[in-house]
């Protein structure tokens, strides 16, 4: 595991990738909190490192994904074939310009460090590959001092299935407004999560809202999939790869199967996920795999 939550005891940004390569290189499991890289070239050696290894597990932890909103959300976006659209407002709060997470070189900036989580969940939920980006950053302005403006920005999303998405990063608002709020608009339906405690939506057969007790964001049960996927036998970017694009039927509202044909390989992996209020339950794999009819 490579983590950056606690520098004074584990590495910051800059060293997740020769960490991480290194790890691969020695044939371990490896699962990196994000950001994966912070330029092209450490990502190109990622590549190279792990090309050719695939007994080895690679996961970055984008856990928005895992939350059980999100996967409720998945289901019921799974319902409407036609493009959606995406509003991602993030009330991150501020952070002095010289802590190391502002650092260029050391910390990669916060749209790199930490909006990318919000770039993971759109494109969990679309299901469907990034095509176009745009980022327009806060300016600044005449006699008005402001050191860091690359956590005040929005980011334009285009995907290949029609899909728009913005994510709103904004560094200078109030603690009291929610930090994360997600909006989505597709075939006369809305739905709306507020800071992973309230699912709401409107124009949605059967659903109008999902609360939990407490905030979940997934990061238990993203941990919970890649100690499955170890388990199995799989690679991380399997697993996660079958429950993005993979065939889902509904078994009822908390159960689903998903399953997927690999072209590579001779058998198929079929994923059982349960989704509970704390946690997601994988289970794989079944070879040579056929839905039945009627399921």
């Amino acid at each position: 595991m490579v983590c950056s939550l606690f520098p004074r005891y584990f590495p910051r940004h800059d060293s997740h990738a020769e960490l991480v390569c290194e790890a691969l290189r020695a044939g371990k499991h490896v699962f990196v909190e994000k950001p994966l890289a912070l330029t092209p070239e450490e990502f190109a050696a990622i590549r190279e490192a792990y090309v050719g290894r695939n007994a080895s597990a690679l996961m970055v932890g984008f856990n928005r994904r895992f939350s059980p909103h999100a996967r409720r959300m998945k289901a019921l976006l799974g319902s409407v074939a036609e493009p959606k659209c995406f509003v991602m407002t993030v009330n991150a709060g501020a952070i002095p310009p010289e802590h190391w997470t502002q650092d260029r070189e050391a910390g990669g900036g916060r749209l790199v460090g930490e909006a990318c989580h919000f770039i993971d969940l759109l494109r969990y939920l679309t299901g469907s590959a990034i095509t176009f980006t745009q980022v327009a950053a806060m300016g600044a302005a005449p006699d008005v001092r402001v050191r860091v403006r690359d956590d005040k920005a929005s980011i334009a999303l285009g995907f290949a299935d029609g899909s728009i998405g913005t994510i709103h990063y904004f560094a200078n608002g109030h603690k009291a407004f929610p930090k994360e709020r997600l909006e989505v608009f597709c075939g006369g339906r809305i739905l709306q999560l507020d800071n992973f405690r309230k699912l709401s939506g409107w124009g949605w057969p059967g659903f109008s809202s999902m609360r939990l007790w407490r905030q979940d964001k997934g990061q238990q049960a993203c941990v919970e999939a890649f100690v499955a996927a170890i388990g199995a036998g799989h690679s991380g970017a399997e697993l996660l790869d079958m429950i993005d694009t993979g065939d889902v039927r509904y078994r009822d509202e908390t159960r689903v199967w998903i399953a997927k044909r690999f072209a590579e390989r001779d058998d198929n992996l079929l994923c059982v996920a349960v989704v509970l209020e704390t946690a997601l339950v994988v289970k794989t794999v079944m070879h040579h795999f056929s839905w039945e009819p009627g399921l």
